[in-house]
């Protein structure tokens, strides 16, 4: 039986990859608090522990473009759990941790798993939801590294000042391995091109949809400019999330925020980005069904250079030192009253939540775009590689937000990361003249192909 976005077993399906993306996310969540316990235990610097969150990513996305092309050949269902029981595993691991060195090597093999979920789960999704639609879908999806911080924020502030930086790892990692094992279970792997018009009758009456990805592919693949767009703004566009959600707890501690505290204005950015993800995901579409898919980028640019103007004005005044408070979880709510009392606490907190809903607008419509303009049987492979320079922006931020706070201080460090979504607005611009194009050649192609397996292609409306 196909799956289609109505059917129980695609909705069981689409319900597990939420799970096991938040599970997933919720290991990089981890870290945020408990940077600060780990640089003091191992008596790090910032540039070493920036080295380590950068190590994770970079792994994370190097590894992204073989489980994309993996996930184009083989069951995305097996390739999916096995990713989720690496990363568990390594999770785990940490447990066992005691000295950088040992740290910085298990840290780094945990971005192998991790690294597995967005091209499987992308190339999935596009075979569950029709064009117009996928937008929604990749705005759930879109919304887990959100989610999965958010989660594993409250873990780590609950757990990790009283039991350690360690315990936190063990219980997310048990979590990811219970999670394989039930899921092994419940996941059905969608049949490739079942959502797509053209092929939907075909496939739904049993037969398979017969291409495969070819090493050609890969030539032609980035002669679509609309992908190489999409290709290049992802360094720029995600290294101030590298930097902003790795460094923005430590710079509030050392402004005398206890983690728990501090670790609040980072949840609000997480909820305004879980916000975001969703309004981008269904106005995207809407603006996609209505006026067509070119109207997703002016979307984007509201949503970056929004979000830059304000984050980069609170972080270029800075948020005042706290005092008075020691991190007790009583004090969430006295704390809560602070900021409605004191504006210059306040403000930023709300600047957060609002610059987290702005600059998340782009994370759904583009997935939903790379889905649109690329076929079937390379779906995995694109979003693996175009995912490279999303995490190669992420992987440096760490990295160069350490280096800049040695330099300069962390909350310049901050203010500079912002900076870099001017250049990403600049490489989303070309996309409005180019989308078009880009998407009528996939439905062009597969109508051709339905000819020619002689099933009458549909009439496509997104």
């Amino acid at each position: 039986m196909a799956s289609t976005p109505r059917s129980r077993a695609a909705l069981v399906t689409f319900c597990a990859l939420l799970v096991l993306g938040g599970l997933n996310f919720s290991d990089q969540g981890l870290v945020f608090p408990l940077n600060e316990l780990i640089i003091r235990e191992f008596r790090l610097t910032d540039t070493q522990m920036g080295l380590v969150g950068s190590a994770f990513i970079f792994v994370l996305g190097g590894v992204m473009i073989a489980w994309g092309y993996l996930a184009d050949i083989y069951s995305r269902k097996k390739i999916m759990l096995f990713g989720a029981f690496l990363w568990s595993i390594t999770a785990y691991a940490l447990v066992y941790v005691q000295n950088y060195e040992q740290l910085f090597l298990v840290r780094a093999l945990g971005g192998v798993g991790i690294g597995s979920f967005f091209p499987v789960a992308f190339s999935m999704s596009a075979d569950m939801f029709p064009p117009g639609q996928r937008g929604k879908a990749a705005a759930w999806l879109n919304l887990l590294p959100a989610v999965g911080a958010f989660a594993g924020i409250a873990v780590a502030v609950v757990y990790g000042p009283t039991l350690g930086w360690r315990f936190p790892f063990q219980v997310i990692g048990l979590g990811g391995l219970v999670a394989v094992g039930v899921f092994w279970f419940l996941m059905k792997e969608p049949r490739r091109a079942s959502s797509e018009p053209e092929f939907r009758e075909r496939v739904a009456a049993g037969e398979a949809y017969g291409y495969k990805i070819r090493p050609s592919d890969w030539k032609v693949l980035y002669q679509v400019r609309a992908n190489l767009f999409l290709l290049l703004q992802g360094i720029p566009g995600s290294l101030p999330w590298g930097i902003l959600t790795f460094w923005t707890i430590p710079y509030l501690n050392r402004q005398g925020f206890p983690i728990l505290l501090a670790s609040l204005y980072l949840v609000g950015f997480g909820m305004g980005a879980a916000l975001g993800n969703i309004v981008g995901g269904y106005l995207g579409d809407r603006l996609h069904r209505t006026r067509g898919i070119q109207w997703r980028v002016p979307l984007c640019l509201l949503g970056l250079l929004g979000g830059m103007v304000l984050m980069g004005a609170v972080l270029l005044r800075g948020i005042p030192r706290l005092t008075g408070f020691t991190g007790d979880p009583s004090e969430i709510l006295p704390f809560s009253l602070y900021l409605l009392e004191h504006w210059e606490y306040g403000v930023p907190f709300d600047v957060f939540f609002i610059a987290g809903i702005l600059a998340t607008l782009t994370g759904a419509n583009w997935f939903a775009i790379m889905q649109d303009i690329n076929l079937p049987e390379i779906r995995g492979s694109v979003s693996g590689f175009n995912n490279v320079t999303n995490q190669v922006g992420a992987g440096i931020g760490p990295l160069l937000g350490g280096l800049l706070g040695d330099l300069l201080g962390l909350q310049q460090a901050l203010f500079i990361s912002t900076l870099f979504w001017v250049g990403c607005a600049l490489l989303w611009l070309p996309l409005y003249w180019n989308l078009p194009e880009a998407e009528k050649r996939v439905r062009d192609i597969l109508a051709q192909r339905a000819r020619e397996s002689g099933q009458k292609p549909a009439s496509h409306r997104p």
